[in-house]
Order: structure tokens, then sequence, then C-alpha cells
């Protein structure tokens, strides 16, 4: 019985090292992952009562572009998360059409979106960082399968351009809405 006794304590002295060594290097990750969470939680929540007024999470569209349509054309554009970051947060509180790294079209079907002042920076971060997580569904709008916008085609959804029998917003060649 002795010999059997000996024979564990080197394999109870390898897990105890091995969980001395992991549990730390979990411990420290777990605060920086449970403070993500609470910031994305937060920032989804004052996504929801702010930004979702006009702009939807994923397509189709509302009355501004889905906002993982927006962050995947800033990560083509912008090289690093604190750059999407910084530009988002000047974008909000001061949108310009020069400044705009959207497609065009979108300013012209959708307008130049008004500024937001009521947010502190704080939330304007916490709104950042939940924005940071977000990514296109397969098949989203405008990436080759999706319905969004649409011009000039008929029985199709999404936005009409002097074209009859669409589901979507029906405008004429002026610009205006049509009936």
């Amino acid at each position: 019985m002795r010999t059997r006794h000996i024979a564990l304590t080197p394999i109870l002295a390898a897990a105890l090292l091995l969980a001395t060594t992991v549990a730390p290097a979990q411990a420290q990750s777990a605060p920086a992952e449970a403070a993500a969470e609470q910031a994305q939680s937060t920032g989804e929540k004052l996504f929801n009562a702010t930004c979702a007024t006009c702009h939807s999470v994923q397509p189709p569209a509302s009355l501004a572009p889905p906002m993982a349509m927006i962050m995947q054309h800033y990560r083509k554009a912008l090289d690093s998360d604190e750059a999407i970051r910084t530009t988002v947060m000047e974008w909000v509180v001061d949108p310009a059409e020069e400044r705009s790294l959207m497609p065009a079209m979108a300013i012209e079907h959708h307008g130049l979106m008004p500024p937001i002042t009521t947010l502190s920076d704080d939330e304007l971060q916490e709104i950042t960082t939940y924005l940071l997580t977000l990514k296109p569904e397969k098949g989203g709008m405008g990436m080759g399968g999706g319905q969004g916008m649409q011009h000039g085609k008929k029985d199709s959804q999404g936005m009409q351009h002097g074209k009859k029998n669409g589901q979507g917003m029906k405008h004429d060649k002026k610009g205006g809405e049509s009936k």
C-alpha cells in the first residue's frame, strides 16, 4: 500500500503545479473578458436606446444602413479597432459627407445622419465597443444574395427607383417619394 501512495504523489504534485500555473492566467483574463462583456452589454443597450431608432443591426435596412454593414466598410477602410473607434466617435457628433467611409449611394438613399450630441464620451465608447463586435450575416445587403436596395427591378424588395410593383419605398426619378 505504501508504494501505491508514493506513486500517486508525483501525479498529485504535477496536477497541483499545473493548477497553480494555469489558474492565474485564467484569473488574469477573466476580468478583461468580464469587462468586455459588460461593455458590450451596456453598449448594446445604449445602441438600442439611441442608434436603433434609425439603424438595424443586420439587413434589411431601416431608415439608415445596417450597422454590421457599416462596420464592414470601416474594417476595410481602417487598419485597427482604435482607428475605427476614433472615426465612429468623431462621425457621430459631426457627420460630414466628405468624411463618409460608406459608398456614396448610402448617403444618396438614406441622407446624412444628424449629429448625436446627447451621448457622453463614455457612452460613445460603450456603443463603439459593441459595434466592434458586429459582423454582417452571410448573404446580407450588398454582399451578393441579400434583398437590399434594388434599382429598377420589378417585383423586388427594398427601395425602388422609378418602378412599380416593388415592396419597398418607391421614389420617382427626381428623388421624391411617389405614391
